[in-house]
């Protein structure tokens, strides 16, 4: 989101208070950097928040806070008169901050409540994340158009403007630019790593179709999201989030082509115990040979249970450890280019 107080004005004017009278078109100009100064200290505040980590739905206090200074910022611009009956300014803010309430309670309402079901495909998590950059976008847009109204007025009344970036703009921008980095590397890696989860639960199903369905699917998705990885920029200099995510990567691929050997072993788990089941039906009436077989047959399996188990043992430790690292560089990644207020 673009910051919403823009501006300093040449000369130093104090606007206490919504009552004090406007006298000049100076004034005029600093009651409406004394609202924006307030909002964009809130939305920071909500903003910070969200980016590192907490549940929007914990978040509800510091939107509640955001849209209470909207409401204020609307009423003192319905109150405020037309100076010297010029109205455009006063007719864009109004529609600025129409805009912006209009936003932070429908909009923002529906992301809190994608949120719920975003990580159950991702579809979902892409559409979630999307519905948060056009929240932004318009954002975007209503700032502009009132920043052009802003100027012109200033321009009309020979008022001249020094834009100025202080700590409370630069601290927006970074949230802005960092989410959107975000954002783009994390898809890449949840369309992998919920690709990954359907293959571990056919897995546990014992599920073969399923099994070689999905691994096909991960192998696919995993080399698609390596040419991705390859190609992506650091953010400022800082690969981190790239090298997590090939990490995880490397393993969903490693663990895509591991799968025929656990395949395998389901498949002759499974003729196993059709044997069984038969050579516990046939009674005590069985000659050595068969007893001899059976036997055999049981070492056999017994090998391939072993192998198995030390295979998904390997495969649960690199997945934690792909995992973590993943989660580890997120968390270092928002404390080190993300604000708090």
């Amino acid at each position: 989101m673009k910051r919403l107080f823009f501006f300093i004005v040449t000369l130093s004017v104090t606007f206490s208070s919504f009552s004090q009278s406007i006298k000049t078109a100076l004034d005029y100009l600093n009651f409406f950097n004394q609202q924006e100064s307030a909002i964009s200290q809130k939305y920071l505040s909500y903003m910070s928040e969200s980016a590192h980590g907490s549940k929007l739905r914990r978040l509800e206090q510091k939107r509640k806070e955001l849209l209470g200074t909207l409401r204020a910022a609307q009423n003192n611009a319905t109150r405020l008169n037309p100076f010297k009956g010029d109205t455009l300014l006063k007719k864009n803010y109004e529609s600025y901050i129409s805009i912006l309430n209009s936003i932070f309670n429908e909009d923002y309402g529906k992301i809190v409540d994608m949120e719920e079901i975003a990580e159950q495909s991702y579809d979902k998590m892409e559409a979630y994340l999307m519905a948060q950059e056009l929240a932004d976008q318009k954002l975007d847009e209503a700032t502009e158009r009132f920043r052009v109204a802003f100027e012109k007025f200033a321009a009309d009344n020979s008022i001249k403007l020094l834009q100025h970036e202080d700590k409370l703009s630069q601290k927006l921008a970074k949230i802005g630019k960092a989410n959107q980095y975000y954002h783009r590397i994390y898809l890449v890696f949840f369309k992998v790593y919920k690709q990954e989860a359907y293959l571990t639960d056919a897995v546990q199903r014992k599920d073969v179709n399923a099994i070689e369905q999905n691994r096909t699917t991960l192998l696919k998705y995993a080399m698609e999201a390596q040419t991705k990885l390859d190609t992506a920029k650091p953010f400022q200099r800082d690969q981190s989030l790239i090298m997590a995510a090939k990490k995880f990567n490397q393993f969903a691929k490693a663990e895509s082509e591991k799968m025929g050997a656990v395949t395998d072993y389901l498949l002759k788990a499974d003729e196993f115990d059709k044997l069984r089941k038969v050579f516990e039906a046939g009674g005590d009436s069985k000659s050595k040979a068969e007893v001899d077989n059976y036997n055999q047959s049981v070492k056999n399996i017994n090998k391939l249970i072993d192998a198995n188990n030390q295979q998904m043992q390997a495969l649960n430790k690199g997945r934690s450890l792909a995992l973590d690292g993943w989660n580890n560089s997120v968390k270092e990644f928002f404390e080190t280019y993300i604000p708090k207020e």
